[in-house]
Formats: C-alpha cells, sequence, structure tokens
C-alpha cells in the first residue's frame, strides 16, 4: 500500500527534526487549489503515558522551561524538508510548505500528547454528533468545548464549558462527557486570556473580574511557546 503524504512527510522530516535536537509534534496537509503541508516541531517534553498523571512541577516545566522551537530552527528543517519533497516529487501540485512550533493552541495529534494539559480547555470536533451518557435530553453535538479532566487508552474527558469575550470560564453544568479518539477528527487546546481589569477595579472590585478563572499564562511563558518560523516552500 503506497504511503500517504503525511507518512512521507513524516519519514522525510523525522531525521531534520532529531538533528535540531526536537521533537516532531505532529503533520497536518491541507489540499486545495495549492496544497499547504504544515509541520510542527517542539522541544522534548516530559514523556508520560496516557491516564498517568504528570507531577505539577513537570507539568509546570512542560510550558515554562524548554521553551519552544526557533525560528532558525524551523527555517533549517524547512530548507531540507523542501529539497526533499522535491527530490522524491510527492506532491504533484503546487504546494506550499509551513514548518512551526504547536504554538499555544496546539492541535493534538494523539492520546499521550494530551496528557500533560489536563486542567486546559480543549476544542474538539467529531467526526459524527454525541450524547453525553446520562443526559438524554442532551442535544447531541459534533463539537465540544470543556476543560480537560481526563485522558485514557481510548480517549479523553471533557467538563463542558464556555468562554466569554472577557476570557471567563463558565462551566455548563451536566455530566462530563467522554470522547473517543476513533471520533475525533480535530483537537486542539484553546489557550485563554483575561481581558485587564479597569483602573481602579482590582480582583473583587467588579463582577466576572476574579482572577485565575481563564487559567491564563504568564505572559513570558506565552512568547516561549509561540516562537513561529516563516520558513515557506513553494513548487
Amino acid at each position: 500500500m503506497p504511503e500517504t503524504l503525511e507518512e512521507t512527510v513524516t519519514r522525510l522530516v523525522s531525521p531534520l527534526v532529531r538533528a535540531q535536537g526536537l521533537d516532531l509534534w505532529g503533520v497536518e496537509v491541507l489540499p486545495g487549489g495549492r496544497t499547504k503541508v504544515r509541520v510542527f516541531v517542539d522541544v522534548p517534553r516530559p514523556a508520560q503515558a496516557a491516564g498517568d498523571a504528570l507531577p505539577e512541577e513537570a507539568a509546570e516545566a512542560a510550558f515554562a522551561e524548554p521553551g519552544s522551537a526557533s525560528i532558525d530552527q524551523c527555517e533549517e528543517i524547512s530548507r531540507e524538508l523542501g529539497l526533499a519533497m522535491d527530490v522524491e516529487d510527492c506532491v504533484p501540485e503546487a504546494w506550499v510548505l509551513e514548518v512551526s512550533s504547536p504554538g499555544l493552541d496546539r492541535r493534538f495529534f494523539s492520546l499521550d500528547q494530551m496528557a500533560p494539559y489536563v486542567g486546559d480547555l480543549v476544542e474538539a470536533r467529531l467526526a459524527s454528533p454525541l450524547t453525553p451518557e446520562g443526559e438524554g435530553g442532551a442535544a447531541p453535538r459534533l463539537r465540544w468545548r470543556g476543560r480537560l479532566t481526563g485522558v485514557d487508552a481510548e480517549g479523553f474527558t471533557l467538563e463542558p464549558c464556555a468562554v466569554s469575550a472577557d476570557g471567563e470560564v463558565r462551566p455548563e453544568g451536566g455530566a462530563p462527557v467522554h470522547l473517543p479518539w476513533a471520533e475525533v477528527r480535530r483537537a486542539a487546546r484553546i489557550p485563554v486570556f483575561q481581558k485587564p481589569a479597569k483602573p481602579g477595579k482590582g480582583p473583587g472590585k467588579g463582577p466576572g473580574k476574579a482572577p485565575g478563572k481563564g487559567r491564563a499564562r504568564h505572559p513570558s511563558q506565552a512568547g516561549r511557546a509561540r516562537a513561529a518560523a516563516g520558513g515557506r516552500h513553494e513548487s
């Protein structure tokens, strides 16, 4: 059986990523008039199996300590991968290559990638509508948003939440929903940043302004997590 384009790109880029001391986070192919190939690379982070709890110190380190792939690293990978793809002629039509870090709104390509992000907000899009067990009156949904509360060998669990324009996270109530990974078309982290309070309105002095509900990351951490490359290749 011939390789898919995702498999070919993964095979070509994996040694290039390792040579930069990075991990391959995932490969995404967006077909169209000009095929877009996206490669996401990340710094090595604490390893764990799905369902295992990550120690608090390691969870913080996963965001703060290693930083993210640099622009120079991404551009080098983009250049070498573009040459390799030209040699293999794996995309018959015109194409664009993007290499970057996953960013704060990182897409998850496997369950084990989700485990360190328990407690954060996640959006999942499914292949078919799903209704939570025990919620007979609830409408089925193709898209679920909620706080990630657990990851196991078969899928992950969300507590449904809504996020206001001010960055306040509000639980929707109802039972948590377990989403089978086999039914998930796309799952990604939702970064939340609370709107700064107006001068004179500190914590507790205005409705909806209590800190911490949005689980916003420190600005310096956010900046390191978003080091994206501008390297592109067109053929």
